[in-house]
């Protein structure tokens, strides 16, 4: 048996972790069906010609692979904990950001590991990151590590978040090195999507005809716009845990500031991290030219 769970809590949380380890692979598997296929494509405005159409099909196949992967390896680590130690303890500790940094990780290597053109003929036109996202989201990254740093520093020197149980350890929450590892969890995704957006849009971009480079314009642009959301979205996600933190190791009006601001900021993560890739927006890019 499992210490801290009886038969029935332990057969929910087997189906819990079980369950959506299958939807995730059942999705990637079915994923893309042919409307979906030709949605996407009509949505970004792409003739669906012999040679545009398995490229597209490949790279939203691969992507939401390498996603999916890792989204469940590490939704899965508390699981695979909980067997290993025998304990259900520090599962909701480990639940609540391995699944971010899972995902994060799977979204960043689809991306910065996207195979070039095969074309002979290599665009000249210049990028900037500028090009393919909208004005709003230009927003310097430092304001959201900012609020990050600012938690985790509200939560190391508030007195009441340092008081622990006796049997608790350095590394349980609401103590000092959980703060700093939050707050690192944060920088870390907003380092590493802005690393791998640059990488997207410095990428050689190498075509046969104009509709393989409008192709590739539009998978660069909902890279970019993806890996813009995780950038948002995860440090807001992050930010979101340590309010709460606060609020379960606080009183007075602190704990409802921390819980409001904990929650604009969990609602804020995760309409970034699933909706700003499907808003569609425009982009401008300059059209491919032969060397």
């Amino acid at each position: 048996m499992i210490d801290g769970l009886d038969t029935n809590g332990l057969i929910v949380t087997c189906l819990f972790f079980g369950g959506v380890t299958v939807i995730g692979i059942l999705r990637a598997v079915l994923y893309p069906s042919q409307k979906a296929l030709d949605s996407w494509m009509i949505g970004h405005g792409l003739r669906k010609s012999a040679h545009t159409r398995p490229l597209v099909a490949s790279y939203l196949r691969r992507t939401r692979w390498i996603r999916t992967i890792g989204f469940l390896a590490g939704w899965n680590v508390p699981f695979v904990w909980m067997w290993v130690t025998r304990s259900a303890e520090r599962m909701d500790e480990l639940g609540t950001y391995w699944w971010l940094i899972g995902f994060a990780a799977g979204m960043i290597l689809a991306e910065v590991t996207r195979p070039q053109g095969r074309g002979d003929v290599v665009s000249l036109e210049p990028r900037r990151l500028g090009q393919y996202l909208p004005t709003f989201t230009r927003i310097d990254g430092l304001i959201l590590a900012g609020v990050a740093v600012l938690l985790a520093v509200a939560g190391i020197v508030l007195p009441v978040a340092e008081v622990r149980p006796p049997n608790e350890t350095a590394l349980s929450r609401n103590s000092a090195v959980w703060y700093v590892a939050m707050c690192l969890v944060a920088l870390s995704i907003i380092a590493a999507t802005r690393i791998a957006q640059e990488m997207t849009v410095r990428r050689r971009q190498h075509f046969e005809d104009l509709d393989e480079a409008q192709a590739d314009d539009a998978m660069r642009s909902v890279s970019i716009q993806g890996l813009a959301g995780l950038g948002y979205g995860g440090p807001m996600w992050v930010s979101a845990t340590i309010a709460w933190d606060l609020t379960l190791a606080t009183d007075g009006p602190v704990r409802w500031i921390c819980s409001i601001f904990g929650v604009a900021l969990m609602v804020g993560g995760l309409g970034m991290l699933l909706g700003f890739p499907r808003l569609n927006t425009k982009w401008i890019v300059p059209r491919a030219r032969e060397a």
